[in-house]
């Protein structure tokens, strides 16, 4: 006996028969006589998939997906490492042997995440120039220029040049420290 896959469409699957959501009409698909309902339903061969081939393709996405994630690891500064994988050293082999694949997949989405996010002492180009961010809020940046001029922009209107100035950052909050002792 052949194995098909059968479209059935909504307009059938609306009849139950007694157990559950079942189909329950006897029927001859695309034969007929008098004591069969004849469908013309159209078929598709089935074919049992290839439980090797399918387990190969498998451990191959996988495969892939741990050395993108490695190679991943290898783009992130060893600096910071150890603030995106704590349980470990900043070694790369280290990383792959104490965390899972998809928690190494993760931890790199959520540092990437934030490295696309402006903060304050990022490198960003404006509208008038190049500045340092001093302070941000949900819309707007406050920006220092080299000349020491400042001023509010749209975080839309900025662009991160890839360069961080974590020095900014400590004097502000060293700054917010003493005001407030």
């Amino acid at each position: 006996m052949s194995k098909y896959i059968i479209d059935v469409g909504d307009a059938y699957t609306k009849h139950i028969c007694g157990k559950g959501d079942m189909l329950c009409l006897p029927v001859r698909i695309n034969e007929f006589d008098d004591n069969w309902l004849n469908t013309n339903i159209p078929l598709t061969p089935y074919t049992e998939p290839d439980t090797e081939k399918v387990r190969e393709e498998a451990l191959e996405a996988i495969r892939e997906e741990v050395l993108d994630a490695v190679n991943r690891i290898y783009d992130i500064p060893q600096d910071d490492r150890g603030g995106i994988f704590p349980k470990a050293t900043y070694y790369v082999s280290d990383i792959v042997r104490k965390y899972s694949a998809s928690e190494i997949i993760e931890k790199i989405r959520q540092y990437e995440q934030e490295q696309e996010q402006i903060q304050v002492g990022d490198e960003v180009i404006s509208p008038d120039g190049k500045g340092v961010v001093t302070e941000i809020s949900d819309r707007t940046a406050r920006i220092m220029f080299s000349s020491g001029l400042g001023y509010m922009v749209k975080s839309e209107d900025l662009t991160k040049t890839g360069r961080h100035f974590p020095e900014i950052a400590a004097v502000l909050e060293k700054m917010r420290g003493e005001k407030d002792g």
